[in-house]
């Protein structure tokens, strides 16, 4: 016999989920990243953000055209939060957060201010609140397993508890493990409601911070700051990759935020005083030291605020600990951006005029 024809070809081998258009979204969604190269593809995205961010920051009628940016960020959020926390949501909760994603940036940039944008978030948490209750499984009772269902489920929890020990060392594990792994972690009669619910309130608070960016780029004096957020952000992310440990990389974010800060915060001084775009940083203490080093100092406070911020949202997703499927990296990338404007505009609102 040949020997060529006992050799399957790849296409055989690949199960019928996996081939075509449906096929590249389950491995895109069931595959993991190892956590080193699942934290380099995020920052790799923000990067891309940041570079989107500048380009349509600089285009004309900015209002149009930034704010669907951000809404489109919003909604694939709203859509790999699933994949990046490990918790699938019920399909209308993911609606409903994809619905706010893109509605909240547009009535803040139509209207201008802030405020228009709290009734969107409170309609937002009543219909989250409503898909999760209205979706939640009928509460199965676990307590009581006799026969041989109960030597199967003790093999089954065994089995995959080796697999999520296996995972977490970053061991090798075949991908229909994996696949089988994170069907059972998702099953519906095993989550609790309110875990659910706590998800998708807080896929709903990154969300909300789409609103600061469109706000920064609605005051006429501030908003060159869009810009400086969007490259103070990629810098910081990249400086969350020195290391190996939560520690260092901690440490690495804080250091390149603290120090591209203050340069960032000097450069869009100068530049933003040659167009009249920004008016006096900390005007009290630039009365003082004079208007260069308050706005250094200004920048300074924004990297130590933004790299704060960076991370402990990693040490809340988990970044450190557990692998993540493209898409989650992908997920992270939008959360990381979004929430990063939230420190900037705080402290533009307390230090500016």
């Amino acid at each position: 016999m040949n020997r060529m024809e006992s050799v399957p070809t790849r296409r055989a081998l690949t199960p019928r989920s996996h081939r075509g258009r449906r096929g590249l979204s389950d491995r895109l969604s069931m595959a993991t990243l190892s956590i080193a190269t699942g934290m380099r593809l995020s920052a790799v995205i923000v990067l891309l953000f940041s570079i989107l961010t500048v380009v349509v920051w600089a285009l004309p009628a900015t209002s149009l055209t930034f704010a669907p940016l951000i809404a489109l960020i919003g909604v694939v959020l709203a859509f790999t939060w699933g994949a990046l926390t490990g918790l699938d949501l019920p399909p209308l909760t993911i609606i409903a957060l994809a619905f706010s994603a893109a509605v909240l940036p547009m009535m803040v940039a139509l209207t201008g201010d802030l405020k228009y944008g709290v009734p969107v978030i409170g309609a937002s948490v009543v219909a989250i609140v409503a898909s999760v209750i209205f979706t939640a499984p009928t509460p199965t009772n676990h307590s009581f397993i006799t026969g041989e269902n109960c030597a199967e489920t003790i093999a089954q929890r065994q089995r995959e508890r080796a697999l999520q020990e296996a995972l977490i060392a970053g061991e090798s594990v075949d991908e229909v493990d994996v696949m089988v792994l994170r069907r059972v972690k998702t099953r519906p009669n095993e989550r609790p409601t309110s875990l659910t619910l706590a998800s998708a309130i807080g896929a709903l608070i990154l969300i909300a911070a789409s609103a600061a960016w469109i706000t920064l780029n609605s005051l006429e004096q501030w908003r060159v700051m869009i810009p400086v957020a969007a490259v103070l952000i990629a810098l910081i992310v990249w400086g969350d990759q020195i290391g190996h440990t939560y520690r260092s990389q901690s440490i690495g974010a804080l250091s390149v935020g603290t120090i591209s800060g203050a340069i960032i915060g000097v450069v869009a001084y100068i530049a933003g005083r040659a167009s009249q775009m920004t008016p006096i940083i900390l005007p009290g203490l630039a009365s003082v030291i004079g208007p260069i080093p308050a706005a250094a100092l200004f920048g300074l406070l924004e990297g130590v605020a933004v790299g704060m911020t960076i991370v402990v949202l990693d040490g809340l997703l988990g970044d450190h600990t557990t692998r993540r499927p493209p898409t989650g990296a992908l997920g992270r990338a939008c959360a990381k951006f979004l929430v990063a404007a939230i420190p900037i505009y705080a402290l533009i609102r307390i230090g500016g005029i």
